[in-house]
């Protein structure tokens, strides 16, 4: 019985989501959250910096940190307050925290939220 109820809800929320974002029904059913990035390859010489948006759906603490194929964190460009459907875009130029060039590699950009988490992938190139 409660499989089939979640199946249920999920549809449910399948075929109300997209009338949500065009203000026909209320904000009954929450948005999910949206953590996106301009590109998956960075070329800090030759490319603007990286943008990333992202847009939580409900008010609350948001930060966004880069780690390093060893795991370590290697910057931490964003910590703050999230707007519920405000966006926040973040400029990032592929250097440290203490504004070293970082090296060529993989780096993970991982999106925290009082919410959920997400994370994404980015080859830096020199």
């Amino acid at each position: 019985m409660e499989r089939e109820t979640c199946h249920r809800i999920i549809a449910l929320r399948a075929i109300l989501a997209p009338l949500l974002v065009l203000g026909v029904v209320g904000t009954a059913f929450a948005l999910e959250a949206v953590f996106a990035v301009n590109r998956s390859v960075y070329r800090p010489d030759l490319d603007a910096p990286v943008t990333f948006l992202l847009r939580s759906p409900e008010y609350g603490k948001m930060g966004v940190w880069i780690y390093n194929s060893s795991g370590e964190i290697v910057d931490h460009p964003y910590s703050g307050e999230a707007m519920a459907d405000q966006p926040v875009t973040i400029e990032w130029k592929g250097k440290s925290t203490a504004g070293e060039d970082l090296s060529a590699g993989i780096y993970l950009i991982y999106l925290r939220t009082e919410f959920e988490a997400r994370v994404l992938r980015l080859l830096l190139v020199r």
